[in-house]
Order: C-alpha cells, then structure tokens, then sequence
C-alpha cells in the first residue's frame, strides 16, 4: 500500500509545449544539483493516456531518488495540450512551480508532424494531408482509442492553441506560478533565459552547465510509414538488424510550405493574440 506521508511530491513541471526545446530544457536542468527530474523524462501520468505505468505508486516511485534537491519535478508537455491535466495538477498540487517553452506555432506542429512521422506514428505522407485530416480524427471517438500515440499528437493545429492552454491553466493556478520562455531565446540567448529559469525556482543562479546540443530540435523526413512503423512492431532485441533500413528510409526534412505556413498562422491569429493578451509573449510574425 501506498504511504501518503513517506511519499515525495513533485513541486515543479516543465508543461510544453511539444517540440520547442522541452528534451533540451530537461537535459539542462537536469545538471543543477538543486533540481530533481525524473528519470523517465516524460511520464505523461495525469493524463488519460499513460506511457509507462497507470500504478500511482510507481509514478511517485520516479522520485525516491531525490535526496537534497529542492526543486522535485518532471517534464510532460501533454499536461499542456491535454484539457484534463490542468485541474489535476491543481488538485494535487496547488503549489507547484511550472516552467513553459514556446514556439512559433505553425513551426511546431511541421516539426510534431516530422518527428512523429520518424517514430512510425503518423501514417499520412504529408503534413498537409495530415492537417486536412485532423478534424476527422478530434471528432472520432474510434481514433481517441485506437491511436498508437498521445492523442493530442496527431492533432498538428490544435495542440499549438497556446493561448486556450494556458488560459486554462492561469483560470486554476496564480500566473505567479508560471515563467515562460521561447524556443528562440532558449536557442539564441542560452546564459540567460537560463539563468531567468534559476532565478524563478529560486535555487543557485551562478551553476555552469555543459550545453546538451544533441538534445535540440533536428530536421528529417521519412520516405515510408510501414518501415518505420517496424520499428514498433519488432521485438528490441531484432530492432538493431533494421538500422541500415531505417538509414534508407531517412531523408533531410524540406522546409514548410510557406502557403501552408501562412494558413496555418492565420488560423492561429486570434489564440495568438489571446496569448500575447495573457502573457506579453508575441509569437505572431515570429
């Protein structure tokens, strides 16, 4: 049985939103001897899909390690997306500190679509028939359950509605609580928008890290669903016979189509805006 009072909260999350320098973020930080992250860097628990493990005691078991750190969190950007997270997360603690990384959202759901099209995800051969698609699958209850992924995944557009995300959020949680960054800033001023990230979790601001750029954002493009989709099928121990295979199937991503993109921003103008209204962050012509 599980013992409430031995238990070790999480007091910290890095929420999303996908692909904008969560991995990276969580990499850093994972450095600075003040800060505890779970070793399983995206456990996804407080929500309907669960990855690793639906056993509450196994997910509070990701920090037993913790010894004095005082920061306690993990790092699931689909707390984000996910309408049911944001009043979990509150309901269980209300007191938690939550760090946000941000980016342009047309840019975002191109790279989600790239990158889940690399694991064998995603099955439509481009991310426009992906985005023409995406209303089906909100509204098919059968999509919800079948799908090999996080739902919210698939969904390139919605889950890029930064401004809804974080409404509900800041409907439930004081903004106090938030510090939010970019993936541009994060990129191109690393010293300090971490050290803005320190100085909000209050632990020692003057930590060096080492610069984990195997962690960033890569572009690449697939040529096959089903050769990737084998990669999911196999059992571990036949996966690395695949390896040249997958070499095969892997190409250099081309850039969005930029009708596509400006679509794409024209649809998210009004979230844009309201995000901008919430938190300062213009993310429009960017």
């Amino acid at each position: 049985m599980l013992d409430l009072k031995s238990i070790i909260k999480p007091n910290f999350f890095v929420l999303g939103a996908a692909k904008s320098g969560t991995t990276f973020l969580y990499h850093t930080l994972k450095q600075h001897p003040d800060i505890f992250l779970s070793s399983i860097k995206e456990p996804g628990f407080w929500c309907k899909h669960v990855e690793y493990f639906d056993n509450p005691a196994d997910y509070f078991a990701l920090f037993d390690g913790v010894t004095q750190e005082r920061i306690v969190g993990e790092c699931s950007h689909i707390y984000m997306s996910d309408p049911q997270a944001a009043p979990i997360l509150q309901g269980l603690f209300p007191d938690a500190k939550f760090v946000v990384t941000l980016r342009n959202p047309a840019d975002r759901a191109y790279s989600m679509y790239l990158n889940m099209r690399h694991n064998g995800f995603e099955f439509s051969p481009s991310f426009e028939q992906a985005l023409s698609v995406e209303d089906q699958r909100f509204q098919s209850e059968k999509f919800k359950r079948k799908n090999s992924k996080f739902f919210y995944n698939y969904l390139y557009y919605r889950s890029g509605l930064y401004g809804e995300q974080l409404r509900r959020y800041f409907t439930l949680f004081d903004k106090a609580q938030f510090h939010i960054v970019t993936l541009d800033r994060l990129q191109n001023d690393f010293e300090a928008t971490i050290s803005g990230i320190l100085d909000f979790l209050n632990v020692d601001p003057v930590f060096k890290f080492n610069v984990v750029s195997e962690y960033k954002n890569t572009g690449y493009g697939i040529r096959y669903f089903y050769i990737q989709r084998l990669r999911r099928i196999l059992p571990r121990e036949y996966r690395q016979y695949l390896k040249p295979l997958l070499n095969f199937n892997k190409t250099d991503a081309e850039p969005i189509n930029q009708e596509t993109r400006e679509k794409l921003m024209e649809k998210y103008e009004s979230d844009l805006e309201l995000l901008c209204e919430l938190t300062g962050i213009d993310l429009i012509d960017s």
